[in-house]
């Protein structure tokens, strides 16, 4: 159990298909997720473990389709993602190259693309280094602070509904929005 709490813990409004994906640092001690995995693949989602430049283990979790959408957001995303050498038709090379991203910096600022996170705020967050920001929920909000508010707190509820659900006995592919 105490895995299954950790991936729902991390992974949540990703698990109930109203965020595109999560990024979550395992423990050193982190049992063998596969079981656990296998099970949440056959409701569409992917997984990917990336390494950081700490050495951290980072479960990725994501919705194959809706990060494809968060990419391609808009032409300023598209741009500024192929400018730094992301593909964003091909998912997979995407997520390569985020990997290899990981390896060489501790959190790259595009994550926050991949995490769907507003794009105005990853590029605020670029070009004011992460200072001057109007707000603070599960990122750094620089735009639209009311309605950037209400969805942090919207995937914060559904956290807590998830753990709740799963600590009283539901099962966590249970707990998992199919695609």
């Amino acid at each position: 159990m105490r895995s299954e709490a950790m991936i729902v813990r991390g992974c949540a409004p990703t698990l109930a298909n109203i965020k595109s994906s999560s990024l979550i640092c395992l423990p050193p001690d982190c049992p063998c997720l596969e079981g656990i995995l296998s099970r949440l693949r056959l409701k569409g989602i992917g997984f990917r473990f990336f390494k950081n430049t700490y050495g951290c283990t980072l479960l990725f979790a994501y919705r194959p389709k809706a990060l494809k959408k968060c990419l391609n957001h808009n032409e300023d995303t598209r741009k500024f993602l192929a400018s730094i050498g992301y593909d964003t038709g091909d998912l997979v090379s995407c997520l390569r190259l985020l990997e290899k991203r990981l390896s060489k910096e501790s959190f790259p600022h595009e994550i926050g693309f991949f995490l769907g996170y507003p794009s105005e705020d990853v590029f605020s967050f670029i070009d004011k280094e992460g200072r001057a920001y109007v707000a603070k929920g599960m990122w750094k909000i620089y735009h639209n602070a009311e309605s950037s508010l209400a969805l942090s707190r919207k995937f914060s509820r559904c956290t807590a509904c998830l753990l709740s659900s799963l600590e009283k006995g539901i099962q966590i592919e249970s707990l998992c929005v199919s695609a």
